[in-house]
């Protein structure tokens, strides 16, 4: 894979630092729970650039008013950690036939920032540490969390909780198929729903997977909510006072 542009492995983050402290609410004992939103980014200095320039780099309780409490990634990012074999350096390094001495270099310089920052020089290889270039690493050193958008949303409306004491947990997505099974708002619901012994049914516009594949993945059916032909096309969003319409029906009557 050959890059076009800045190179990520000598470009700083720093100038996250100056977008946060134009946003971020000044500290205070009111201050009330901040989120940014980050994925693909223009660095991979596991965020020391933005660190050093909110003065958090050898003390980080100075800065750490202007850090937002949570970073909403992706997935993928979420999983990514910031060293070692599932890094950054060593993944994309591979992907753009980095020489492996420059590999080597890269991933202990990364290492050494997270020994100075959190005090682990293995810190940098859980996961989630090396999302948004390694601003991860960054945020979960000072108490933070990174996640996705679908399961922070889900945790701020006490999802467990509500699936816990469910009868019946109803998701969907407009078509479903083997790739959209993998899709993060149905993967999440019947993770929680099956680790709280509840069933878990989706609605759709249409699938074309059999009852077997579906049981494998969680589900317990997949039920159409409308005829053929009678939803809004790819473009057209479905409000959610119709979506209410045609999926309550399906919750209040479906049984085992």
């Amino acid at each position: 894979m050959t890059r076009t542009g800045p190179d990520p492995w000598t470009a700083s983050s720093a100038p996250l630092a100056g977008c946060l402290k134009q946003l971020m609410p000044a500290q205070s004992a009111s201050r009330r729970s901040t989120v940014l939103e980050l994925a693909g980014v223009p660095w991979r200095d596991g965020g020391r650039g933005m660190a050093t320039a909110l003065g958090l780099a050898g003390s980080p309780g100075n800065g750490s008013g202007l850090l937002p409490d949570t970073l909403v990634t992706t997935r993928e990012e979420v999983e990514r950690a910031l060293t070692g074999l599932r890094g950054l350096v060593s993944l994309e390094g591979r992907e753009e036939g980095m020489d492996p001495a420059r590999m080597l270099e890269l991933d202990q310089r990364l290492c050494d920032w997270a020994a100075e920052l959190p005090g682990d020089p293995d810190a940098g290889t859980v996961s989630g540490t090396g999302a948004a270039g390694g601003v991860g690493l960054v945020i979960s050193a000072l108490g933070g969390q990174i996640t996705t958008g679908s399961r922070y949303l889900l945790d701020l409306a006490e999802a467990e909780t509500t699936i816990s004491s469910a009868d019946l947990v109803v998701t969907g997505c407009r078509d479903l198929s083997m790739m959209s099974l993998d899709q993060e708002v149905v993967s999440t619901l019947t993770m929680m729903a099956g680790q709280a012994g509840v069933p878990v049914i989706a609605v759709t516009r249409t699938t074309v997977l059999p009852a077997r594949q579906l049981r494998e993945s969680g589900l317990e059916a997949a039920l159409p909510i409308g005829p053929e032909g009678d939803f809004p096309g790819p473009d057209d969003a479905v409000t959610a006072a119709e979506l209410t319409r045609r999926t309550v029906p399906v919750a209040r009557t479906w049984h085992w």
